[in-house]
């Protein structure tokens, strides 16, 4: 079967409050070293309750220093328990290089400078703090911090408050993130979207706004698609998500999760997303990202890694 792995992994977890899963019946080492690879090791054993704390320790830590700034921290919070590679803190443009001071000077080391921003390491929580103004790929933004600035609330995970966007726009920049920044798609980008359901009708209207219809329909195509694997075609995820998932994607699931879109299905995303006068007015940059040396290096690492 295509995805045999994935689908009894998605079985045993089903959906939470939607569709019972088999709870931890048929969890061995492969299954467990997916649902890792996927991050959504904590839907399926509590074991990793520890790193969790860590990083909520250090959301925590970066939070408590941004008091008074303005700020957004996006993709980082989900509608499940999950653990990150890192922290995406989004900062106004006059306060970048004031907020990396900062880190800095609290200990956190400077690793990379990008063309909106940098990324930082705290050795003392091991986590990666990304601080920029825009989220965007190769110097093309594909999301204004000004934007996600603007659609920032008070929300709260486990007691800590943070301020980040609010959940449609949060969900699309996961959206965004996949299929412009990532390239792929993973069983954590799948429960982000199936657990924020309610969200998609807002969803749709935040893509329509920042041209990212056809990047929000390639992702839950895939949705629907998985949904129909796992837990047949008359789903509740189906049901709901059907009429924005037009595609045919079957053929882009060939082998286990995390899992790389197609290029012919990535192709209409980007001309969408980048063909209009806001990414052209600041082409000068992704232009001079492009010919930074190390840019084909990473443009292949990017292509062949096997999640993110």
């Amino acid at each position: 079967m295509v995805l045999e792995d994935t689908i009894r992994l998605m079985r045993i977890i089903g959906i939470p409050g939607l569709i019972k899963g088999r709870g931890d019946h048929g969890l061995d080492a492969d299954l467990l070293a997916l649902a890792e690879l996927n991050k959504v090791q904590l839907l399926v054993d509590d074991k990793y309750l520890g790193r969790y704390g860590e990083f909520l320790g250090f959301l925590e830590y970066v939070v408590r220093r941004m008091d008074g700034l303005e700020y957004t921290v996006v993709k980082t919070l989900k509608p499940f328990r999950r653990i990150p590679s890192d922290i995406d803190l989004v900062v106004r443009r006059e306060d970048l290089g004031r907020v990396i001071r900062m880190f800095r000077n609290n200990g956190l080391r400077l690793l990379d400078w990008a063309p909106y921003g940098a990324t930082l390491h705290s050795t003392s929580y091991n986590y990666y703090l990304d601080v920029t103004t825009d989220l965007s790929v190769s110097g093309l933004v594909y999301i204004s911090g000004e934007y996600l600035i603007t659609h920032t609330v008070d929300r709260r995970i486990n007691g800590v408050k943070v301020r980040a966007p609010v959940e449609p726009l949060d969900l699309l920049a996961t959206i965004a993130h996949s299929v412009i920044k990532e390239w792929m798609f993973t069983l954590s980008d799948y429960y982000t979207a199936v657990l924020w359901l309610s969200n998609l009708t807002r969803v749709l209207r935040y893509a329509r706004e920042l041209h990212l219809t056809k990047s929000l329909m390639l992702f839950i195509s895939m949705v629907k698609e998985l949904s129909d694997l796992a837990f047949g075609q008359n789903n509740p995820v189906s049901n709901v998500v059907r009429v924005l998932a037009p595609l045919n994607v079957r053929d882009n699931l060939k082998s286990e999760l995390p899992i790389k879109y197609s290029p012919r299905y990535l192709i209409p995303c980007y001309t969408e997303r980048f063909m209009n006068t806001e990414t052209l007015t600041r082409m000068p940059t992704a232009l001079r990202a492009a010919l930074n040396t190390g840019f084909l290096r990473l443009l292949i690492n990017h292509a062949l890694r096997s999640s993110y």
